[in-house]
């Protein structure tokens, strides 16, 4: 098993688990490695500690619950595997920045963190750390233009509109009036 591998199965692992406590340990000793050298693993490949992400997940899912299902607060903490209501509502409140009593009533947009797959990335061990291996290259001078748009995340529908809209009307203010070339 390589390292992706691993990472994945490892995430597969922690997404099984969600309802309990999860520890570096734990995920270390299912591959036979050091918990230290899982922990470089793990962060190369999702650049995220294991614990940020145990926790990221776990208070997503239990985001989701929040506004899918009509169990307490309380309960949706120890079914997403917090051991006090105190624990779950400070760490809900760090990460998106509402409680998560609020984020229930009220149409609150936060950012739910999703599963993670890791695609194959080539590694090296560079001054005993994990990295990405890169090359740095220089490119040719160019410009660029761009736009900003402001757009609801949750409605996919407005934003591929945006998205369109965008594009047409891109391409006829600078490339029909002759603002860019377009090779």
């Amino acid at each position: 098993m390589n390292y992706i591998e691993m990472v994945n199965d490892a995430i597969q692992y922690i997404e099984s688990n969600l309802d309990r406590k999860l520890s570096l340990e734990e995920l270390a000793f299912r591959y036979y490695i050091s918990p230290m050298h899982f922990y470089r693993i793990f962060r190369a490949a999702t650049n995220q500690t294991v614990k940020s992400y145990i926790l990221a997940r776990k208070l997503s899912a239990a985001a989701i619950a929040l506004k899918t299902s009509n169990h307490n607060v309380t309960e949706i903490a120890f079914r997403h595997g917090f051991n006090s209501l105190e624990q779950f509502i400070r760490d809900f409140k760090k990460v998106f920045l509402v409680t998560p009593s609020r984020y229930r009533r009220g149409n609150i947009p936060i950012s739910i963190v999703e599963q993670m797959d890791i695609v194959e990335r080539d590694l090296k061990n560079e001054n005993r750390d994990i990295i990405i291996n890169y090359s740095c290259r220089e490119l040719k001078q160019i410009k660029l233009l761009g736009k900003e748009i402001h757009f609801n995340p949750w409605d996919s529908c407005e934003l591929e509109e945006m998205i369109r809209n965008m594009i047409i009307d891109f391409h006829h203010k600078y490339v029909v009036q002759g603002a860019v070339s377009v090779k």
